[in-house]
């Protein structure tokens, strides 16, 4: 029931719980939810996006532009509006080598050098932590 008037509130509005996030314009947000909860869902997209196309056995540029694709854009809009916890952070970062070296048996280069552009010997692979500090700066 409504307090102030004594009507009671229409069956199709539903309440939120404590500990319950809701979606509004795109972010999860609720009194009581962790950080992480509301990429969990997304990092599960991830995954199993980027498993159905490691099936496909991608070269490394396919690899490259899958990762764009995917991680990138999967993530991009929901860091400007929620923000990205450090250990979702390190999560899609260690997601994003294992896609890349995936069926590599020997890998010499490490992650960090195959972020660099190709000029500076790298593979310019999606940077999620400076991508991430750019759209924190466009906040300023």
């Amino acid at each position: 029931m409504n307090g102030t008037t004594g009507t009671p509130i229409p069956g199709h509005i539903k309440i939120a719980v404590e500990g319950e996030p809701i979606r509004s314009l795109g972010a999860l947000i609720g009194n009581k939810i962790g950080q992480i909860e509301p990429w969990s869902r997304i990092l599960e997209k991830i995954d199993s996006n980027l498993d159905q196309w490691s099936k496909s056995h991608p070269t490394m540029e396919g690899q490259h532009l899958i990762i764009l694709m995917v991680i990138g854009a999967m993530t991009q809009y929901f860091v400007k509006v929620q923000g990205m916890p450090k250990i979702v952070e390190q999560k899609l970062e260690k997601r994003i080598c294992s896609f890349f070296w995936a069926e590599k048996t020997k890998t010499t280069i490490n992650c960090q050098t195959i972020y660099a552009p190709k000029e500076l010997g790298g593979y310019n692979l999606l940077d999620i932590e400076a991508r991430n500090e750019a759209i924190g700066l466009m906040w300023l």
